[in-house]
């Protein structure tokens, strides 16, 4: 079988503790092409898990080499239209959630996926954990005597990691240009707690 192409946008923690491990482990798979705003960044994973391709800090360079698919994963704000582009190359995808910011911008790549009969998986890092497909499969055993689930409450440390403090190779994400594209806070929000609703944004949408 030939090995499927996978390039990634993005290496910083959440694609180095889960989708690099899952994508390299994967027999069926090459490594091809990896761009990051932070190039020595990019060039360190690119040496780290044996990509084949080039490192770039030009996303839209990777698109013109046409892997299979491209895996995805940088500051929510950015995520819609590096989707879109991709899509409009007409290559399969896998982002982090959310996809977009409104509805409007999700069923506009929604419209071009369709389009161009794609493959476009909004993704959950631990999506293919045998310990989550177990209970997945199992769950029915092990709920069947637990009654009707009324309240849900839980604590996460999770969303602060997109500030650089935890990544195994230490990129300068604090340094990452957003190229324009702003952070959609909510216009009632007082600014002083624009920084607490980014890492509350970033780490409750994986468990929403």
């Amino acid at each position: 079988m030939k090995k499927i192409k996978i390039s990634f946008i993005g290496v910083g923690f959440m694609s180095q503790i889960a989708h690099l491990i899952n994508f390299y482990n994967n027999k069926n798979v090459e490594l091809y092409d990896v761009a990051d705003f932070d190039l020595k960044l990019a060039k360190k994973i690119k040496k780290f898990f044996l990509f084949s391709g080039i490192a770039t800090e030009d996303y839209k360079k990777i698109l013109k080499r046409n892997p299979d698919g491209i895996v995805i994963i940088v500051q929510r704000p950015l995520t819609n239209n590096i989707v879109k582009n991709i899509l409009k190359q007409k290559i399969n995808v896998l982002s982090e959630k959310p996809p977009s910011f409104s509805k409007i911008e999700l069923s506009n790549c929604l419209k071009i996926q369709k389009n161009n009969k794609l493959l476009w998986y909004k993704g959950f890092n631990r999506r293919h954990d045998y310990a989550v497909n177990k209970l997945k499969n199992n769950f029915h055993k092990y709920s069947s005597n637990l009654g009707n689930l009324r309240y849900v409450q839980y604590k996460t440390t999770a969303g602060n990691t997109y500030r650089g403090k935890k990544h195994f190779i230490l990129p300068s994400i604090k340094n990452k240009k957003m190229h324009g594209v702003k952070n959609k806070f909510p216009s009632w929000l007082p600014k002083r707690y624009n920084d607490l609703f980014h890492k509350h944004w970033n780490s409750s949408c994986h468990y929403l």
